[in-house]
């Protein structure tokens, strides 16, 4: 049994409320997820767990429809920090992304996924190739000796 509620405030219009938990018998509550007994951590981390198992899920059905089924698909997810895994588990991570990345770029540009695969790589070193020129140039320019070390020594942080 639901008990319209009218409300003009944030959200205007009329709300509806379920009876909590201690005025309702058991044959009117509708909807026990709403009644504050009814979440309890066990079931909350176990929504968390069904959640993640389903992004899994949903990655690899999108992953192996992409690829016309040459997917490799991810069956242990890497649930701790990176700092904290093995060798191996980061292997295989980074095998699965590099897979994943090469897909999607293949969908993104068919006729040019290398190189749209490469490009954020290079675009990293053109901007540190951009960095070197820039300290060269300043170096070159450099009126006293004192100065020409203090660039120098920027030059080794790089």
């Amino acid at each position: 049994m639901r008990h319209p509620i009218s409300s003009s405030g944030f959200f205007g219009g009329e709300v509806e409320a379920t009876p909590s938990a201690a005025q309702a018998t058991p044959g009117e509550v509708q909807d026990p997820s709403w009644t504050l007994g009814q979440w309890s951590g066990a079931s909350a981390c176990s929504e968390l767990e069904n959640d993640f198992e389903k992004k899994v899920e949903v990655l690899n059905e999108t992953m192996k429809e992409l690829s016309q089924g040459n997917f490799q698909p991810l069956t242990a997810p890497l649930t701790k920090k990176w700092e904290d895994a093995t060798p191996i588990e980061k292997s295989d991570c980074l095998k699965t992304a590099e897979m994943s990345c090469r897909i999607v770029c293949g969908v993104i540009a068919p006729n040019s996924k290398e190189k749209l695969y490469e490009a954020p790589a290079m675009a990293n070193k053109v901007q540190m190739s951009n960095d070197l020129v820039a300290l060269a140039t300043a170096y070159k320019n450099a009126p006293t000796k004192s100065l020409k070390t203090q660039i120098l020594s920027l030059y080794a942080l790089i």
